[in-house]
């Protein structure tokens, strides 16, 4: 099922890919700039699809370790407060990463709500 919801994650990725800007970016790892020619919205899929992969590798990974521990009944109650942990940890990730979308996705609105704005403004 993880592997499903990888590859579900890369193929929606790939379609907002012909749709939305990428960006490019900078040595401190924040966007400079959205992607202007081929090759840089290229490279800018190929980075996220990369991350998804990554992404989905630790999940896998923390997956494994649940499947071990979880085999063991006399560690499991050792390992519970580790795994509420984690639990907690994933969570936050997420959440993190929902706001970080929702702002991103208010943003672009935003602007193109002020560029028809502005458009208007200049042919009147």
């Amino acid at each position: 099922e993880i592997d499903a919801q990888q590859q579900g994650a890369t193929e929606a990725l790939k379609e907002r890919a012909d749709v939305y800007s990428a960006g490019v970016l900078a040595s401190t790892g924040l966007i400079e700039r959205l992607a202007t020619g081929d090759g840089e919205r290229e490279r800018a899929s190929a980075r996220l699809t990369r991350l998804v992969a990554n992404i989905f590798s630790e999940i896998i990974c923390e997956a494994r370790e649940l499947t071990v521990v979880s085999s063991m009944p006399d560690v499991l109650p050792k390992f519970t407060p580790i795994l509420q942990r984690r639990q907690v940890f994933w969570q936050q990730q997420l959440e993190e990463m929902w706001s970080a979308w929702e702002s991103a996705t208010i943003g672009m609105h935003d602007f193109g709500h002020d560029v028809v704005s502005a458009w208007i403004e200049l042919s009147d």
